[in-house]
C-alpha cells in the first residue's frame, strides 16, 4: 500500500485569515463545545454561519456577519446539540440537523418562519444538497448503521427515505462536488489515547442517485476512493473544481487527492496540524470549525482559532483559493469520465427549458448549443478517482 504525504506549499491555496472577522460563537443553548458551521448559499452567493441560535450572513462590504434570521434554533426550548447546516439548491431555506439531540430545524426563508420536523427524529450528523437537484441527503444513525444515507422531504412533518447504508463506524461528514456526485466520510477512531482516526471516504454517482430517485428499490453501492487517511476527526468536507477533497478536523484542514486507487492517494496540511490530537497535551496551537466552499468561484472558506497562552481567541474567517468550475461539469452521469454515455444525456435535454436540467453546463435555464460547445471543450476530461471501467 502506497500513501502519499506532503506538505503544500503552493500559493494558490495559501490560507487567508481575516483579523477583524469574527465568526459568531455558540450559544447557551448549545451543547457542542466550540459549535459555529458554515454554508455558502448557491442562490444568492453568499455565506452564511449558524451558532446554534441565530442563522448570520456575511457582508465583504463591513466584513462582519450581520443576523439574517434570529432564533432559528429557540424553537428547541431545551439544550441542543446541532451538528450541521445545509442550504437547499435555489433557495435560502436552510436545513439544520441536530447530531445526539435528535431534532431537525428547518427555515423557509421566504416565510420568515422555523419550525422543528417531528417525522425526522433521528441523529443526523451532516447534510448536503445537489447542486442541480433539489434534493437534501443526511446520514446518520440507522436501524442497524451508525453511518447511513438517506433522502429527505422537508414539507410537513418531514419524511425520510433510506438511501443506502455504509458502514457501522461514525458518521462522518457528506458533501456534493460539481458534478452532483456524493462524497461520504466515515471515521473509526484510533484507540491510542490521541483521538485521532480513520478516514474512509466514499462516492456515490450521480447515475446511481438518479437511479434510485426514479425507483428507490435500486440498490446504491457506494465506491471506496479514499482508505484510511489519519486525521484527527471528519467535522465538515467539501470538494473543489478539480476533484480534491478538503476535510475540516478540529485542529486542521487537510487537502485529499484521490487517485483510481484509494490507497494510494496524497494528503497535505493546508492549516493547522492535522495530525495533533485535538484534546491533551500538547494542547493544538490552532482549531477549526466548519469548512464550505463558493464552488463557482473557487473559494473555500472555514473558521480558525489560535491559541493565546490558555484561552482560544474567537473564530475568524479564513479562505483557500482553489481551483474554480465557472461551469458545470459534463460528467452528466459522473461516472468520472466525458464521453458518449454523458452526450446521449445532453442530447435528451437538447432545447429543453426549466430547472436542474442534467444538460444545462451553462446554467442558464435552457439547453443549447452554448451548453455544447462547453461539453465539447470537456470531451474526455477524468477525474483523478477514475478507474477506466
Amino acid at each position: 500500500m502506497r500513501i502519499y504525504f506532503k506538505i503544500l506549499v503552493v500559493l494558490s491555496v495559501t490560507a487567508i485569515a481575516s483579523a477583524v472577522t469574527e465568526i459568531p460563537e455558540k450559544t447557551d443553548n448549545v451543547m457542542s463545545t466550540g459549535f459555529t458551521k458554515l454554508d455558502f448559499c448557491a442562490a444568492d452567493n453568499m455565506l452564511y454561519a449558524f451558532n446554534g441560535t441565530n442563522l448570520y450572513r456575511y457582508s465583504s462590504l463591513t466584513e462582519s456577519f450581520d443576523t439574517a434570521f434570529n432564533g432559528a434554533g429557540t424553537i428547541i426550548s431545551e439544550t441542543w446539540d446541532p451538528a450541521d447546516i445545509a442550504f437547499l439548491s435555489d433557495s435560502n431555506d436552510v436545513f439544520l440537523p441536530t447530531g445526539q439531540s435528535e431534532r431537525v430545524v428547518f427555515v423557509d426563508r421566504q416565510q420568515e418562519i422555523a419550525t422543528e420536523k417531528s417525522g425526522l427524529r433521528r441523529n443526523f450528523y451532516s447534510s448536503a444538497s445537489r447542486y442541480r437537484d433539489n434534493q437534501l441527503f443526511a446520514n446518520g444513525v440507522g436501524e442497524e448503521y451508525n453511518n447511513t444515507i438517506y433522502l429527505l422531504n422537508v414539507s410537513l412533518n418531514g419524511t425520510e427515505t433510506e438511501v443506502v447504508k455504509i458502514s457501522d463506524k461514525n458518521s462522518g461528514a457528506i458533501a456534493f462536488d460539481f458534478a452532483d456526485n456524493l462524497y461520504i466520510s466515515d471515521f473509526a477512531p484510533i484507540w491510542d489515547g490521541q483521538k485521532l482516526g480513520n478516514v474512509d471516504i466514499y462516492r456515490i454517482a450521480r447515475w446511481q442517485l438518479d437511479a434510485f430517485l426514479e425507483d428507490s428499490s435500486f440498490g446504491i453501492v457506494p465506491e471506496l476512493i479514499v482508505n484510511n487517511v489519519v486525521l484527527a476527526g471528519s467535522d465538515s468536507m467539501t470538494i473543489d473544481g478539480d476533484y480534491n477533497i478538503y476535510m475540516s478536523s478540529y485542529v486542521g484542514i487537510a487537502k485529499i487527492v484521490p487517485t483510481d486507487d484509494p490507497n494510494d492517494f496524497e494528503v497535505s496540511a493546508i492549516d493547522g496540524n492535522i495530525y495533533a490530537p485535538p484534546y491533551g497535551l500538547p494542547p493544538p496551537n490552532v482549531r477549526f470549525c466548519g469548512i464550505t466552499s463558493d464552488i463557482k468561484s473557487g473559494t473555500i472558506y472555514y473558521g480558525r482559532s489560535v491559541l493565546n497562552q490558555y484561552v482560544f481567541e474567537p473564530y475568524v474567517l479564513a479562505q483557500i483559493q482553489t481551483i474554480p468550475a465557472v461551469e458545470w461539469s459534463g460528467d452528466l452521469d459522473g461516472d468520472g469520465i466525458i464521453d458518449f454515455y454523458d452526450l446521449y444525456l445532453l442530447q435528451q435535454d437538447y432545447l429543453c427549458s426549466g430547472e436542474h436540467l442534467k444538460g444545462d453546463i451553462d446554467d442558464d435555464g435552457f439547453v443549447d448549443f452554448q451548453d455544447y460547445i462547453i461539453f465539447a471543450d470537456q470531451w474526455n476530461d477524468k477525474a483523478r478517482w477514475y478507474k477506466g471501467n
